[in-house]
């Protein structure tokens, strides 16, 4: 009831910020003006319409007390804690699909989950624009997954894309898939069911933390 009361209008400048390089959920705004996104890591305690917000865990305490200024320790923690994360999450699921242009974040990914799956695990798969051959990475992706033992499988993107699918899709104040990314959502659930993958890995985050995305 309090909801269908309460009106609601388009956060416009978050909208354009998605649509142009994808927002990541590190940010309060959503795609709603009078919706506001819990963080990570955060409680909200909702009393008599007041809200109070604490943070329980707070990642920029651990850079503040332990500063690293060599260069090689600095690289051997980043590639430590990286692998923990990457093998705590692959330890929670039996098959998986790793997302594998051939760029550098993805290929991180997997050469990591290659040091505690077997090949039979993780199906890798590639996409490429023929359209676009600049950004064909396809043989450094051949590389990774023939290195890593993982099956690879490549697949062309077509612009003949029906947006019907977007009908079906929830009704979110921050929506998580890109228009960019609809007709491959719908071919990975295929494959995650015929490879029995119950997760996907990506490099996503990469670009938009080194602020090298092509938009």
């Amino acid at each position: 009831p309090l909801l269908k009361s309460q009106s609601f209008s388009p956060n416009w400048s978050y909208l354009a910020a998605d649509l142009a390089v994808g927002m990541l959920p590190e940010t309060r705004e959503t795609g709603v003006n009078e919706i506001k996104r819990v963080l990570h890591g955060e409680c909200w305690s909702i009393h008599h319409g007041r809200v109070e917000r604490r943070q329980y865990w707070q990642p920029n305490k651990f850079v503040d007390s332990e500063r690293i200024d060599d260069p090689d320790v600095a690289a051997s923690e980043l590639r430590y804690t990286t692998h923990e994360c990457v093998n705590a999450w692959a330890s929670c699921y039996d098959g998986k699909l790793a997302m594998l242009s051939g760029g550098l974040d993805s290929s991180i990914v997997v050469s990591l989950l290659a040091a505690n799956s077997t090949g039979s695990d993780v199906v890798c798969i590639n996409y490429r624009n023929a359209h676009d051959p600049v950004t064909d990475e396809r043989r450094f992706a051949r590389e990774v997954a023939n290195e890593s033992g993982f099956a690879l499988l490549e697949f062309e993107q077509s612009a003949a894309v029906s947006l019907k699918p977007l009908l079906d899709m929830p009704r979110l104040a921050a929506p998580c898939q890109p228009l960019s990314e609809l007709c491959n959502s719908i071919r990975e659930r295929e494959i995650s069911q015929k490879y029995r993958a119950s997760a996907i890995f990506t490099g996503h985050g990469g670009d938009q933390l080194l602020f090298q995305n092509g938009a």
